[in-house]
């Protein structure tokens, strides 16, 4: 992903899931893969299915927040930011800055 070949990291992610889908770092890193090429959909859908594994792991709440975000469902991406911190996790200070306008 860093080497920006997006592709090529999404379906080696996918083929190591299809082999083992109990990989937690394999979801967040293909979810994250997804974000990068800009399709939040996928992204979404990614985090939920990691989050059935592992709905403690705060990085994961953290990053289905701001998929959220792209997709412009800011309600769900408070409310994931807020489980994330709940959980521990240390979510950006500028990301919560941004949630601001959006809170009720």
């Amino acid at each position: 992903l860093q080497m920006g070949r997006t592709e090529e990291a999404i379906e080696a992610l996918e083929k190591a899931l299809e082999l083992n889908p109990d990989i937690v770092q394999a979801w967040n890193n293909l979810a994250n893969a997804y974000l990068q090429k800009g399709d939040a959909d996928k992204a979404v859908e990614t985090n939920l299915k990691l989050l059935t594994l592992a709905p403690d792991f705060g990085l994961g709440r953290n990053n289905l927040a701001v998929a959220y975000y792209h997709k412009g469902e800011f309600d769900k991406a408070i409310e994931q930011a807020d489980k994330a911190r709940e959980l521990g996790f240390e979510v950006h200070p500028d990301f919560l800055k941004g949630l601001e306008p959006y809170r009720q």
